[in-house]
């Protein structure tokens, strides 16, 4: 599962660019905790 999301993440921070990437690093440090 968390692989998937990585993968998706970077898919979804390629196309948006690194504004999404810090929103998705936010989402995933959240859902770490």
């Amino acid at each position: 599962m968390r692989r998937a999301l990585r993968i998706v993440a970077l898919q979804i921070a390629a196309n948006a660019g690194d504004d999404a990437a810090a929103v998705i690093g936010k989402i995933l440090d959240c859902s770490n905790r």
